[in-house]
């Protein structure tokens, strides 16, 4: 049984990022070129976005020590992304009406933030934390609204839904995240190691099911071609 070091790890789960994302920006630009699919184009933009944060990130966490800058820009850019996907496949109604103002909340809640509590070299947790609490919300109504489709048609395979799974779930991870590592400050409790197992397990939960909604996407955009 091979047991990796916490190193290792940390070096697998950024290439294994990397990798899901390259893939699902592929798989999905493949299915958009096709121009009869578009449900999760946001996504698609989501993921090339996140692969060129991620370097830049491990960049600037080598060369000047501190990556936190690229989480100010790269936070509001994701919920404006994903306000985006929500948007488009909420059904009409009180909440999807919300999705902009919910986008321009965050958007400004960054810049007070940034300019008033975290400056550009501190993590910006304030506007992570929101934009977490946000995204629980709306990824659960659309999985409710899913879990309503028509029994025929296998909601597994359905991209959106995946996607929404994949969100949820990396979505309440990070919020326990957030929760254990406020606690163990608090309390004096040294378990780094711990508690980012958490954040490598749900990244490897999001971008696993993310790339395999992609996957999904082609199949259907393929399927609607030939018709």
């Amino acid at each position: 049984m091979i047991i990796m070091s916490y190193l290792q790890l940390l070096k697998f789960m950024s290439f294994y990022v990397d990798f899901c994302c390259l893939v699902g920006y592929l798989l999905l630009t493949l299915a958009m070129a096709r121009r009869n699919y578009n449900e999760l184009n946001s996504i698609c933009y989501l993921l090339i976005l996140t692969f060129i944060s991620n370097q830049i990130a491990s960049y600037c966490g080598m060369y000047f020590r501190n990556s936190s800058p690229v989480f100010h820009i790269f936070a509001p850019l994701q919920f404006c992304f994903l306000g985006w996907f929500f948007y488009r496949n909420l059904e009409a109604g009180p909440v999807r009406k919300s999705i902009p103002y919910l986008v321009l909340l965050v958007i400004i809640f960054s810049v007070i933030n940034l300019v008033f509590f975290q400056e550009f070299k501190i993590y910006p947790s304030n506007t992570i934390l929101l934009k977490t609490l946000l995204l629980i919300i709306l990824a659960t109504v659309l999985f409710i609204e899913k879990l309503d489709m028509p029994v025929a048609q296998n909601i597994f395979k359905y991209p959106v839904f995946l996607a929404a799974v994949a969100i949820l779930s990396f979505n309440l991870f990070s919020f326990a995240f957030f929760l254990l590592t406020n606690y163990f400050d608090k309390n004096r409790i040294y378990k780094f190691n711990s508690i980012m197992n958490i954040h490598h397990f749900s990244n490897f939960i999001y971008y696993t099911t993310i790339t395999i909604a992609s996957f999904y996407s082609l199949k259907i955009s393929k399927s609607l071609a030939k018709n």
